[in-house]
């Protein structure tokens, strides 16, 4: 499998993300993790609908419609979590750079439509990956034990997600060679 193309922009926005994230403290990195679920949320919301209209197998719209309702029920608990935590408190739009470097909905659509639905699933699936080395990387920097957990349970989460986004692509590509 192919590992998605960034350009020079998206790898340092990346480049970015991850300064911003090893800067932040327990709080503020709970505040930013909620903004990205619902961010990723958002994504596969659109991709969802994008399947809809682009004659995708219905085996993608509703992966995408799980990693959807996924992403809201992850940034649920971490938003219960943040509360917890931080009573009377809200979390802070983070207003930063996200980690997960995502295909414009321009893009998109034009993947969607032009049928090129293994370049999306290969791309998620290199962002996913990408992101829960991220995540791995920071935890092993980190000293706060609730951050490193924290970053150890998104980096499982992402792996998961990327083996899911692989069965996907996996069965696609054994139905087509058959």
């Amino acid at each position: 499998m192919a590992t998605p193309r960034y350009g020079q922009g998206e790898r340092e926005t990346l480049g970015g993300s991850i300064e911003e994230i090893e800067g932040l403290d327990y709080k503020a990195l709970l505040s930013y993790i909620i903004n990205q679920e619902m961010k990723k949320a958002e994504m596969y919301n659109t991709l969802r609908l994008l399947s809809k209209d682009a004659v995708w197998d219905q085996r993608v719209t509703r992966l995408f419609k799980v990693m959807y309702e996924e992403s809201v029920g992850n940034a649920e608990r971490l938003l219960e979590t943040f509360r917890k935590e931080f009573p009377g408190k809200n979390p802070a739009d983070s207003g930063g750079h996200f980690l997960e470097v995502q295909l414009s909905e321009d893009r998109l659509r034009e993947l969607a439509y032009s049928g090129n639905l293994e370049e999306i699933l290969e791309h998620m699936i290199g962002a996913e990956k990408l992101t829960a080395e991220i995540y791995q990387y920071l935890m092993e920097k980190s000293e706060n034990e609730k951050v490193k957990e924290l970053l150890r349970s998104l980096s499982e989460v992402g792996l998961e997600r990327a083996r899911n986004l692989e069965e996907v692509l996996s069965s696609l590509q054994q139905e087509k060679g058959s």
